[in-house]
């Protein structure tokens, strides 16, 4: 990576694209809810919204909280693939949102643990325990689509 000065970002521009994902990927798991007919799926589901919406709480109350809004870091912002919009979702496939999903949470554990790598203090700690509890959604939807 360059020290070019696009290549460098605030905490709070960390926060807000983290919140941005995990908003983002609880939206995506509502909209598959109401697609899906199998029962596990649809439960499974239900607890990876919750679980994505609780994410976003904890990050929204960490930048609430987070004073030194001028620490920089050289890292790039973007960590979401391509969501399908409901239209879309409704055309694909079980196993194709399953597939999405989990490439969803795997970039996103990727995105965190980098993260954590270059941060410190509460923050390196923050996201290291996001990353962890994302890699379990990962498992979960690996399991259900081997199911």
């Amino acid at each position: 990576m360059t020290n070019s000065k696009k290549n460098f970002i605030t905490l709070n521009e960390v926060l807000d694209n983290a919140i941005l994902s995990e908003d983002k990927a609880a939206e995506f798991y509502h909209k598959m809810q109401s697609i899906v007919t199998k029962s596990e799926v649809v439960e499974l589901l239900k607890i990876l919204e919750k679980e994505e919406r609780q994410h976003l709480k904890t990050l929204q109350e960490y930048k609430r909280k987070q004073v030194n809004e001028n620490s920089y870091i050289q890292f790039t912002i973007g960590v979401f693939t391509f969501l399908p919009t409901y239209g879309q979702c409704r055309e694909l496939t079980i196993k194709e949102m399953l597939e999405i999903a989990i490439e969803i949470e795997e970039k996103t554990v990727a995105y965190y643990w980098k993260l954590s790598d270059l941060l410190s203090g509460d923050a390196k700690k923050l996201f290291n325990g996001l990353a962890a509890f994302e890699k379990t959604h990962t498992n979960k939807l690996k399991h259900l689509l081997l199911y």
